[in-house]
């Protein structure tokens, strides 16, 4: 079995096969180093710093918006990935652009395809009819943020 799997797999149990992992931070009361690993259907992060542990599981069903974003105002290092309950700020990306190609792409194959058209000019994607997407899920369990 691939090293990487079954990371995956012992971290967060049955959520897919990898298709890649990336080395970031996620921002919570303090900047959280750790890995995010993109699979077929979950954008997964998981970071362990100084004992404080954290793990987020994100169907990419529930995922609304994808959108690169910039640390201090001009750094290009960072995604926000916005849900019904919570925007998600990642940031400290080697190279952003690859981690939000495959992301953009998982989240497309993931939402069947309704986006028809490539990240406009702005760097934001849209989920298809994303108001009704997100009133239809405002209470829904299906997005899981796992913090022990």
């Amino acid at each position: 079995m691939d090293n990487k799997l079954q990371v995956v797999l012992q971290l967060f149990g049955k959520v897919g096969t990898p298709k890649a992992d990336y080395s970031c931070a996620v921002e919570s009361t303090i900047l959280l180093h750790g890995r995010m690993f993109i699979t077929e259907r979950f954008l997964n992060f998981y970071s362990n710093f100084f004992g404080v542990e954290k793990k987020i599981v994100i169907p990419l069903s529930v995922i609304l918006e994808i959108e690169k974003a910039n640390t201090a105002l001009v750094i290009p290092n960072a995604l926000a990935v916005k849900t019904s309950r919570k925007t998600y700020i990642f940031r400290s990306f080697w190279d952003r652009d690859s981690t939000y190609d495959l992301l953009c792409r998982q989240w497309k194959d993931v939402i069947g395809g309704l986006q028809s058209h490539e990240p406009s000019l702005t760097d934001t994607v849209l989920h298809p009819y994303s108001a009704n997407v997100a009133q239809a899920r405002r209470a829904s369990s299906a997005e899981t943020e796992v913090v022990p």
